[in-house]
């Protein structure tokens, strides 16, 4: 996991960097590192490692965890996962697990060790790259909304950003994945294959 921690570090310190010597402030560069972590999460970032749980929940996390330091906040992994956990509630289980799948929803929350279902998280379980990089475009920009706000958001006003960015994330995938065309279309097939591999393999 280090390895996968330390890759979504690097991509989203990448996304952010200074262009022209100029310095970018925190606004601009969360913007950025949300569209890098949402490119990550749909399998167009050069990472070896399928569009699947583990991935998911580590550009999401890492994601948190980057967005709380430009605001000046330390999260722990867990601290992360936890934010992670409150925003899927604020939304409504019945909501989220409609509109992610049931099975998304169980596996992410088993893998942020929030709930248990019985056996390991599948690592290997595949995720569409829409959903999977919508939601984390959703999770950066309601995320965003709550650190602007010192921590303290009502799960109304969760609920209804984080709906919004998600239909606005679904858009943007498809807008991400148009520009890097067949280029992309070969890689994500790249990465459902993986993901297929350890399936079969789990």
């Amino acid at each position: 996991m280090d390895n996968i921690d330390g890759t979504v570090r690097a991509h989203l310190e990448a996304g952010t960097k200074d262009k022209d010597g100029t310095t970018e402030d925190k606004e601009r560069k969360a913007h950025n590192a949300i569209l890098a972590a949402t490119a990550l999460s749909a399998g167009m970032g050069a990472v070896p490692f399928g569009i699947n749980i583990a991935w998911f929940f580590a550009v999401s996390t890492g994601l948190i965890i980057y967005l709380g330091e430009l605001y000046g906040y330390t999260y722990t992994k867990r601290e992360a996962a936890a934010l992670l956990k409150y925003l899927f509630k604020s939304c409504g289980w019945s909501w989220t697990a409609y509109a992610f799948g049931m099975k998304f929803m169980a596996e992410a929350l088993k893998g942020a060790g929030i709930i248990t279902m019985g056996g390991a998280t599948p690592v290997g379980m595949a995720l569409d790259a829409i959903l999977a990089g919508s939601v984390t475009y959703a999770v950066g920009f309601t995320t965003v909304k709550y650190l602007e706000q010192d921590q303290h958001v009502s799960a109304a006003e969760v609920r209804l950003e984080f709906r919004a960015r998600l239909e606005e994330g679904k858009d943007r995938v498809r807008e991400l994945a148009r520009q890097r065309g067949a280029e992309l279309g070969i890689e994500v097939r790249s990465r459902y294959e993986t993901a297929a591999g350890w399936l079969k393999r789990g």
